[in-house]
């Protein structure tokens, strides 16, 4: 299925269970050799890794204190999705992405949190970014 879509967005751990590879860098490249176009890895709380036409490498989660992350990885999504429709270049998108799912991860419940454009804009202006990435 994976040449079949444009950009395939699993967690870490989903990326680790269909290649074998503990290292996010290896194993979008498996990906992308078994025919995904765009792959972006979720990381979590140390952000993402992308490796994408026009963007390949690492983006930084926020420094945030998570209340529950359940959705948070979702929320990833419909942002990245949200802001690549958007016109938006890949690594924006990703930090939007990364800005909507550390900001569902304030709140209680997986749709509890007041997405919106400006808020997520806002957030990403007064919200530190952590540096958890690997390098």
């Amino acid at each position: 299925f994976l040449p079949s879509i444009d950009y395939f967005l699993p967690s870490e751990g989903d990326s680790e269970y269909l290649t074998g590879e503990t290292d996010c860098r290896k194993a979008a490249e498996v990906l992308k050799k078994a025919g995904a176009k765009n792959v972006v890895i979720k990381l979590g709380a140390k952000g993402a890794y992308a490796l994408c036409d026009g963007f390949e490498g690492f983006i930084d989660a926020f420094a945030i204190n998570a209340r529950d992350t359940t959705g948070a990885g979702d929320a990833f999504c419909a942002g990245f999705i949200y802001a690549t429709l958007n016109g938006d270049t890949v690594k924006d998108s990703l930090e939007f992405a990364c800005a909507c799912g550390a900001f569902s991860s304030l709140y209680l419940g997986a749709s509890a949190s007041p997405l919106s454009a400006d808020t997520i804009k806002a957030f990403m202006r007064h919200t530190p970014r952590s540096n958890h990435h690997i390098k």
